[in-house]
């Protein structure tokens, strides 16, 4: 399977299995949609996964509201 120019949302993408799986697929050229409840954990992870193939997009979400 190919994750090349494929839009991937990814819940819960602030901590735990999320961030590493966020940190996994931005190595191919993609587009992640990282969602979570504290946006600021997001925006840390975008800025450490700078220069990635991916293309990060930061949603603050609550899956339980």
């Amino acid at each position: 399977m190919t994750f090349e120019n494929k839009n991937i949302i990814i819940t819960g993408a602030s901590s735990g299995i999320g961030k590493a799986l966020v940190k996994a697929l931005a190595e191919y050229k993609c587009n992640l949609f990282i969602t979570a409840r504290r946006v600021n954990l997001l925006e840390v992870i975008k800025k450490e996964l700078e220069g990635k193939p991916a293309s990060i997009y930061c949603i603050a979400n609550d899956v339980g509201d």
